[in-house]
């Protein structure tokens, strides 16, 4: 009948792995679960910073991820400055050491990058 039906939504398409090349050197970061994680891993603020005293906080840019599971829960939501929003890994039990991860893709020319 020519409708669209929505099967599923898909983000990071290439991207969702360590792979988004070419990058210049230091735009890239990510952190990643060393541990299992029973349930879902989610993170509700991440901050980073450029000095050891957490005074000089890294240049904000792209989030980036291995997924998230809702449209509402997107690497961009750590980031956000809000505590009632979260990223949200794409899994129900996050129990696969070093296989999560969250990050940002900074800009070529960012600070830290030069």
């Amino acid at each position: 009948n020519g409708e669209w039906i929505e099967g599923g939504l898909h983000e990071d398409i290439g991207g969702g792995t360590w792979n988004r090349r070419p990058a210049p050197a230091w735009t890239l970061w990510r952190f990643r679960n060393n541990v299992p994680i029973r349930g879902q891993w989610k993170v509700q603020e991440l901050q980073v910073y450029k000095d050891p005293l957490c005074l000089l906080e890294v240049t904000k840019s792209n989030p980036i991820s291995s997924g998230h599971r809702e449209f509402f829960e997107g690497p961009d939501k750590a980031f956000d400055d809000s505590s009632k929003t979260a990223w949200g890994a794409d899994c129900i039990q996050c129990d696969t050491v070093r296989r999560y991860w969250l990050g940002e893709e900074m800009p070529h020319d960012a600070e830290e990058a030069l």
